[in-house]
């Protein structure tokens, strides 16, 4: 696992008996790791730049989370199947209508169904 050389990983290296800890310093670059950084990084720029509304602070962690959602259901050539990276990890197929359709920060209206 490569990890931040930040000193709260330090302690690591030995937790995870089997697991090999490689902490990253500067200078220490994978073209393949620092792309995939740049295109989230991408994406949550240009999504906040769409937004209407200045982007709350609380919401950041969010927004980060909608682009890399948004990323894992493209298919990617890492994996040699003809399959999302989504779909591989939660055996769940991407409903598109149900997932591209709202985008961050559009208001919905939902309600789970009642039992009477």
């Amino acid at each position: 696992v490569y990890v931040d050389p930040a000193k709260a990983f330090h302690g690591l290296t030995t937790a995870f008996p089997g697991v090999t800890i490689d902490l990253g310093g500067a200078g220490d670059h994978l073209a393949k790791v620092d792309g995939k950084i740049r295109r989230i990084k991408e994406l949550y720029r240009s999504v906040k730049s769409g937004l209407p509304w200045k982007l709350p602070q609380v919401t950041v962690k969010d927004l980060v989370a909608y682009a890399v959602a948004r990323i894992n259901i493209k298919r990617t050539t890492a994996i040699n199947q003809n399959i999302c990276p989504k779909v591989l990890f939660t055996g769940v197929k991407v409903n598109f209508k149900k997932e591209l359709e709202p985008a961050f920060g559009d208001y919905c209206e939902v309600y789970d169904g009642t039992y009477n």
